[in-house]
């Protein structure tokens, strides 16, 4: 079966995730990315490939500090999702 997700994971400014979305949106296919919490500054000032990427559809998953390192490490590929790591 085709590829109908990329996941990826990263700051909440990452070229890489910027990239990936535009990727997923012209492919018509699914894009997560895992980012640390998100500050009020930038939660409601949304700019940047923040903006860029919320705009071509990219699902934000935010998790904790704490638990961050541990959902990373959960994280794979399967038949229909790809994982591309931090930094491409």
């Amino acid at each position: 079966k085709d590829i109908v997700e990329y996941i990826c994971y990263g700051g909440s400014q990452s070229n890489l995730m910027a990239s990936l979305s535009y990727l997923a949106k012209i492919q018509n296919k699914k894009f997560t990315y895992y980012t640390r919490v998100l500050s009020k500054y930038l939660k409601d000032n949304i700019d940047g490939n923040l903006a860029f990427a919320l705009k071509n559809g990219m699902n934000l998953i935010e998790i904790g500090h704490e638990e961050f390192d541990k959902k990373i490490a959960s994280l794979s590929s399967s038949k229909i999702s790809f994982l591309i790591d931090q930094g491409g």
